[in-house]
């Protein structure tokens, strides 16, 4: 499956918030004008995304997500992989906050070399 990464630009505002809504339908999804977002498209569909905001530690990542139909296909862990080696290159931390319940997320962060300093019942 060819997809492309990019980073996200006004135009592809509209589609990412409709994505965001089909993923997470409950959530309250803010997006500041400094805050870091690539997406992941198929053809001209946007499938994917990873959402990060610059904080006084560094990088939060504020979410990842890919269309249900589209996962399972390896596109997660490409987005991610693109954004951490993006961000990499600023040398500030990066860090991330999951329910210890998102198992697909934990394996996904794991493999990606984040390791789990605290757990916040």
């Amino acid at each position: 499956m060819i997809v492309d990464i990019k980073k996200i630009n006004k135009v592809d505002i509209p589609g990412l918030l409709n994505v965001l809504h089909e993923i997470f339908p409950r959530a309250n999804v803010q997006i500041k004008n400094d805050d870091l977002i690539w997406i992941c498209t198929y053809g001209e569909k946007i499938i994917g995304f990873a959402h990060f905001s610059r904080t006084q530690k560094g990088f939060l990542l504020q979410g990842i997500g890919v269309v249900v139909q589209y996962r399972g296909k390896g596109i997660g862990t490409r987005i991610l992989e693109f954004a951490l080696d993006e961000l990499s290159k600023s040398d500030l931390p990066i860090y991330l906050k999951v329910k210890s319940t998102n198992e697909p997320a934990l394996s996904l962060y794991l493999k990606e070399g984040f390791f789990q300093k605290k757990m916040i019942a």
